[in-house]
């Protein structure tokens, strides 16, 4: 490694001066100032000494004493009164007293301008002295003078010292790594600024601050370092130098064929220092020159490798590898891509014939086709066409034509024609649809009830259909075809074609009549069922009569003859005058029948109807009508049996009434073929479980209601029991049996040893359990078990 260091030297010289107290007053004798500081020493060191006159000891001794009394102020790191600072630096000036006899110390401090006062910081020493400390945030501008005084038995002295800042080498401009080209002349440069004053700096070139390399090779790579002298250190910046080399494409594999729908691969190896960055370009037709990024068209994962993903037409054009590095140069190889696409079969108008009837479907292509031919649903080959053959076909036109005769409703007539060259294939879907006569799908005719106004939800008609082709649907309304008021009704346009949905809002009487939907299609018409939109009215009171004679059941018929259907009501509520005062709402007439549940068996009542409908309601009947029920009685049958099964079966029923006596249990019997009874058992609940049926096995249950008066009708539900899954019970019962048969076969064996041996295995391990107990209690400590209580016998 070859350091290249550029040296900046500035040199200072400084001599102490001589402390010798004669020489220094013959210095000053040489001034322009005659006056000695000190008469007598100076009488000593210069004239008497001088005019050869023998030196007086008690002089001598004057002298001595005096040297020892004398002091002065020190400020060690100035040299001739100046300091030089960098302004990066942490800097300090101590300030001391010298001559000083032991014991003794003299006051010392810093003065300074006050534009200081917030840049320095003044503490004192242990010996005496005072430091004045800079912060770090001085600039050149800050250099200036600084003053230490000191003191000592009412004498003063300073020191005056200018301090000068200067800023640090700047290495800001210098590149901390550069890359040389190889096989070419290279310069390192070090562009220091900021060098110190008086700065001896040799050169190589440019002042030394440029390192020359003639023909640079790869094997001068390093890291070499520019070093400036500043102050009391060396300031140094490394430069890491590697040679770069131009970029160079070794290594390439660009096809100038693509298939359509396959992928397209291009390769593109570069070589360089540092290694090259492989960049694709695109020049499409309108000359647009684009690069490629990676996106779900473009695969980049791979360094150097391009893939086309599902190559299209669109794809053809120029394509260009370009490799380069941080030379700003390139190499490049570029290829025009041309995409062979596949043959295309021009899709299919939609086919519909009439049952029975024959079709001809030509398959039509564009683009250069290899071969084309058609395939049933399936995906057999079609044959071509025979005489006897109900699907083939044949070549008109150089076309592959499909025929299908006697055409079928429950066929299925899907057809698909391939057309393929070396690219691939493409093909299109032959629907033949059949004509289907429309038919709305009936529900039975029925009767809406509505009215005006109100903020009851709209009226809504449903109209389903079935047909090909779709069929389409038009609404009347009393025989009249309907025109469609928005303010009373609308359509859901939200329907799908074979579907229609009419919504009414009542807005007069003339909206209420007979309505229906009609379905038609080029195969005639369908029409739907009759809904008739009735206007209710104020509910009309009817006559009732309560004959029937329950137990705790009051059954009222109502006579509604001479009320008209609109004043009909839709629910009753019964006020009982006596024996107690009470009401009931919400009583639903079934088949013209109101029942009322929860009264007292052998009473009599006297009770007041009434009538309510979606409009209003009547008045309490004037009329009262008595009601009788009868002493209890068993209860009714039960109803609602189901049955469900998984390991077991689980038979569960809804009870009838109890007829003024409480169910106190059902009777439960389950019968095989109708007439084996397999299970029996009585059930608190309405619910109960059997276990262990068979599979796959036709049951029978029958269930009836039972009370301290008598037994119910019997209910009778038939099922079929679903296949079993095995139950965990079954292999826990062999697992316990497996253990048993080991236990018999160890003591049966034991006892054969007993016989032939006199002794078993269970008598050595139940002896070897009782000498382990005796050993316990022998090892025992003689304050337990061998002590014996006193006046006890010891054995």
């Amino acid at each position: 490694m070859i350091a290249l260091i550029l040296v900046v030297l500035p040199t200072y010289y400084h001599a102490d001066r001589r402390n010798r107290p004669c020489e220094a007053i013959r210095d000053n004798a040489s001034t322009l100032d005659p006056t000695p500081a000190d008469p007598q020493l100076a009488h000593l060191c210069l004239g008497e000494r001088g005019s050869g006159e023998p030196m007086n000891i008690f002089v001598l001794l004057l002298f001595l004493i005096k040297a020892a009394q004398s002091w002065k102020v020190l400020v060690p790191n100035a040299i001739e009164h100046h300091v030089v600072f960098g302004t990066q630096d942490r800097n300090v000036l101590r300030c001391a007293v010298s001559g000083l006899a032991p014991g003794s110390s003299a006051k010392v401090d810093w003065q300074f301008d006050q534009r200081y006062a917030r840049k320095v910081h003044k503490h004192p020493s242990s010996d005496g002295a005072q430091f004045l400390t800079f912060n770090k945030k001085v600039t050149t501008s800050d250099s200036g003078r600084f003053v230490c005084v000191a003191e000592f038995e009412g004498k003063t002295q300073d020191y005056e010292v200018f301090v000068k800042f200067i800023d640090e080498p700047n290495f800001a401009e210098v590149e901390s790594v550069q890359h040389p080209i190889i096989n070419q002349d290279a310069r390192i440069r070090c562009p220091v600024t900021n060098l110190p004053e008086n700065n001896d700096q040799t050169s190589f070139e440019d002042d030394r601050k440029t390192l020359v390399f003639k023909n640079y090779s790869k094997d001068l790579d390093g890291t070499y370092t520019c070093n400036v002298p500043f102050l009391e250190r060396v300031t140094t910046k490394s430069i890491d130098v590697s040679g770069y080399q131009a970029p160079s494409i070794t290594d390439y594999n660009l096809p100038n064929l693509a298939l359509e729908g396959k992928d397209s691969f291009f390769s593109c190896l570069a070589e360089g220092i540092p290694p090259p960055k492989v960049e694709w370009l695109k020049i499409t037709n309108a000359k647009n020159t684009e690069q490629i990024s990676s996106s779900p068209k473009y695969d980049l994962s791979q360094d150097g490798v391009l893939v086309i993903k599902n190559s299209s037409v669109l794809d053809t054009g120029v394509y260009i590898c370009s490799a380069s590095n941080e030379l700003n140069l390139r190499d490049s190889r570029n290829v025009t891509l041309e995409v062979i696409t596949r043959p295309r079969v021009i899709p299919f108008d939609e086919v519909i014939v009439r049952e029975g009837e024959s079709v001809s479907i030509p398959c039509k292509t564009f683009g250069t086709t290899e071969s084309v031919y058609w395939v049933t649903h399936s995906g057999l080959k079609v044959e071509p066409l025979t005489e006897n053959a109900a699907v083939g076909y044949r070549v008109e036109d150089n076309t592959p034509t499909l025929v299908v005769q006697n055409v079928q409703r429950n066929s299925n007539n899907k057809f698909r024609c391939i057309a393929q060259n070396k690219a691939g294939s493409s093909s299109e879907d032959a629907q033949i649809k059949v004509f289907v006569e429309p038919t709305v799908i009936k529900k039975g005719s029925e009767v809406r009830r509505a009215v005006i106004g109100g903020t009851q939800p709209a009226i809504s008609i449903s109209c389903n259909v079935t047909g090909t082709p779709t069929p389409t649907v038009k609404w009347y309304k009393d025989g009249n075809e309907l025109e469609v008021d928005v303010a009373t009704y609308s359509l859901d346009e939200a329907s799908n074609e074979q579907a229609s949905t009419l919504y009414i809002r009542p807005s007069s009487s003339s909206s209420f009549g007979t309505y229906f939907c009609e379905a038609e299609n080029r195969l005639g018409k369908d029409k739907g069922d009759e809904i008739r939109l009735l206007q209710v009215l104020d509910p009309a009171q009817p006559e009732y009569k309560c004959d029937y004679l329950l137990p705790t059941t009051a059954k009222c018929e109502l006579i509604l003859d001479g009320i008209s259907e609109s004043r009909i009501p839709t629910h009753y509520s019964a006020h009982f005058l006596t024996p107690v005062e009470f009401e009931v709402h919400n009583l639903r007439p079934y088949e013209n029948m109101v029942e009322i549940e929860g009264l007292n068996t052998s009473s009599k009542y006297t009770v007041k109807f009434m009538a309510h409908n979606e409009v209003d309601s009547t008045g309490w009947s004037s009329h009262v009508y008595h009601v009788e029920t009868s002493a209890p009685r068993a209860p009714d049958a039960v109803k609602d049996v189901t049955v469900e099964c998984g390991e077991s079966c689980k038979i569960e029923w809804t009870p009838g009434r109890d007829n003024g006596r409480p169910i106190t249990a059902y009777d439960v019997t389950l019968f095989r073929d109708g007439s084996t009874a397999v299970w029996s058992g009585i059930s608190n609940e309405t619910s109960t479980e059997v276990f262990s049926l068979d599979s796959r096995t036709k049951y029978e249950v029958r269930v009836e209601a039972l009370n301290d008066i008598g037994a119910s009708v019997v209910t009778t539900y038939k099922f079929e029991t679903p296949e079993f899954p095995r139950s965990s019970g079954l292999y826990i019962m062999v697992f316990v049996i497996f253990l048993i048969s080991i236990l018999l076969s160890s003591l049966a064996i034991d006892f054969a040893i007993y016989r032939l041996k006199g002794r078993s295995l269970f008598q050595a391990v139940y002896r070897c359990g009782k000498k382990a107990d005796v050993d316990n209690k022998v090892n025992k400590t003689e304050d337990q078990s061998l002590l014996v209580e006193s006046g006890k016998a010891q054995v």
